[in-house]
This record gives C-alpha cells, sequence and structure tokens, in this order.
C-alpha cells in the first residue's frame, strides 16, 4: 500500500467534470427487495481484491523492508488463486486495484485459469486496476471507460487516481455494470480526509451516468475505500448503493499493524430508487499474502 500526503484537487482532469449534485441529493426513503423479488431474480458471485501490486511478490511482502526489491514470483497472485478455486469456485466477477500494466494483468489471468478473462484499466500517470471475468459464466458487453476521481500531489507523481468500468452479463441472464478501483491513500495527517466524500460522490455520478441508457440494470462497485469503516467514503456510498455493513477488516497497517476494513462490495439495484437486501451473502477470505483480504458477495441482479 502506498501512502501520499496532499492532494491536487484543483487539477482534476476534465473527465471529472461531471456534476455531482443528484449524487448527494439521493438521500430519499430506502426500500428493501421484496420476497418476490429475491427468490425470482438473478444471482452473481462477485469479488474485490487488492493483490498488492499485482501479486507478483512472494506473500507477505509489504511485511518487508523494502519489498519493491523481491523478486516477482507471483506467490501472492497463485495463492489467491488457489484459495479462490477452493473456496469460492462459482465466484464470476473479480475487481483488482494496484494492477500497474497490462502484463501484470494478464499474469493474474494466467493464475486464475483458463476459463478467466480480463480487461485492464490504467495508462501512464494513472493507477491502475482491472476487471476479471469467467467467460463459462459472464459475457462482456461494453467498455465502459475510465475515469479519474482525483490526484496524488506532484511530489508522489500527480497520477490520476482512476476507476474502470464495464458493461458485464450473465450467461442466460441480466445485463449490470461492474466498477472497480481505488481512492486515494489515506494521508493518516487526521486534516485533509475530506476527499474520500468528494471522490465517491465524483465516482457515483460518473456511474449514473455511463449507466443511464442501461437504467433498469443492476451497478456493482469493487473497491479499495482506502477509508475506515463508516467513514466519509462509506457514508457518501451509502447514499445511493447497499453494502453488507460488515465490519470486519481487510487492511492490515504496516505502520500500526491494526486491521481495518478498507474492501467493500457495493450494489444498487437499478438507477431508480435506493434498494437494500441485494447483497445475499458475503465473506471475508484472507491468507493470500497480500496486505489486503479479499471480499466476496453474491449480490442479486435486476
Amino acid at each position: 500500500m502506498r501512502f501520499f500526503c496532499g492532494l491536487l484537487l484543483a487539477s482534476l482532469a476534465s473527465a471529472c467534470a461531471i456534476d455531482t449534485t443528484e449524487a448527494d441529493d439521493e438521500d430519499g426513503e430506502e426500500v428493501s427487495l421484496t420476497e418476490s423479488e429475491l427468490s425470482t431474480s438473478a444471482k452473481i458471485e462477485v469479488v474485490q481484491f487488492n493483490p498488492y501490486y499485482g501479486g507478483m511478490y512472494p506473500k507477505w511482502a509489504y511485511t518487508q523492508p523494502k519489498p519493491h526489491s523481491l523478486p516477482h514470483t507471483y506467490e501472492t497472485a497463485e495463492t489467491f488463486s488457489s484459495l479462490l478455486r477452493q473456496r469460492h469456485p462459482n465466484a464470476a466477477v473479480i475487481g483488482m486495484e494496484e494492477i500497474d500494466n497490462a502484463g501484470v494483468a494478464e499474469e493474474m489471468r494466467k493464475r486464475l485459469g483458463n476459463g478467466w478473462r480480463v480487461h485492464w484499466y490504467g495508462g501512464a500517470n494513472q493507477t491502475g486496476s482491472a476487471i476479471y471475468w469467467r467467460d463459462d459464466l459472464v459475457t462482456f458487453e461494453k467498455d465502459l471507460g475510465k475515469h479519474a476521481v482525483n490526484h496524488f500531489d506532484q511530489a508522489h507523481g500527480g497520477d490520476a487516481v482512476m476507476f474502470g468500468g464495464a458493461l458485464l452479463a450473465k450467461r442466460g441472464g441480466p445485463r449490470f455494470g461492474f466498477f472497480t478501483g481505488k481512492l486515494t491513500p489515506r494521508t493518516y495527517d487526521g486534516h485533509d480526509d475530506q476527499e474520500k466524500d468528494d471522490e465517491a460522490r465524483r465516482l457515483m455520478a460518473w456511474i449514473k451516468d455511463v449507466m443511464s441508457p442501461y437504467a433498469s440494470s443492476s451497478r456493482i462497485i469493487a473497491v479499495d475505500q482506502n477509508d475506515f469503516y463508516e467513514g466519509l467514503a462509506f457514508n457518501a456510498f451509502a447514499k445511493s448503493f447497499s453494502t453488507a455493513h460488515d465490519a470486519t477488516p481487510t487492511w492490515k497497517s504496516p505502520n500500526t499493524g491494526k486491521w481495518h476494513r478498507y474492501d467493500y462490495v457495493w450494489w444498487d439495484y437499478d438507477g431508480g430508487q435506493k434498494r437494500t437486501g441485494g447483497v445475499v451473502k458475503e465473506e471475508v477470505m484472507g491468507d493470500s499474502g497480500s496486505d489486503h483480504r479479499s471480499v466476496i458477495a453474491t449480490v442479486t441482479l435486476r
């Protein structure tokens, strides 16, 4: 996990200029899915995972003094892939962060197995992420592009903090939007975390925009929030999306050794009023060797 201080909010790319007013206003009454909707709607198992720089290093590399000098064994990627096959053989879509280039994305795909496909989102001076899907369970319908929610400061390269999205479809079932990325790493100074709220709103406004032609389709966010449970990002996402509201920790701080809940699967039934009850099952899975644990959720598709 990389830590950066300071932000250049004023230097956001023009792609970030989507109006976020509506995202703030969507705070009306919540309506739970009915028993009929739950029993008749399709379900899909999805995963959120930050594998620590593509899973390219030996397990627990983040605990070492110079982790980036370690050999690229992909042991973490192999361990995660093996655990996923054993414990969640029906996992159909994965959102991953810290995937810095297409080559690293492909190395992870190889370890997941021949049935998996990948679409990488990133580029020069951009954070990288990837969407993986099981070709026998899901089809890739359309690339919805990528979107910057913030920038690191120039002292740390000025990289754009990017999210990527795709319109997918469960084979024989409905289409849905799937989005992944991570918010800007926390400053840990206690004075400059308001950007988490802003970043979440920018992301949701962009999702609303690109999903507008598919208003009756569900949308899912797999995200490393770099923010604590029920923090600013959590509360912003919760205005329009639902999650399991589980504080089970997913990230270990290399500075304090404490565990925190950073990783989430967020779900929205469609583009209308907020619905709840669609995350029917969730599990946090550790032991991969990353500084993050993965989140596996079964969600309802409209």
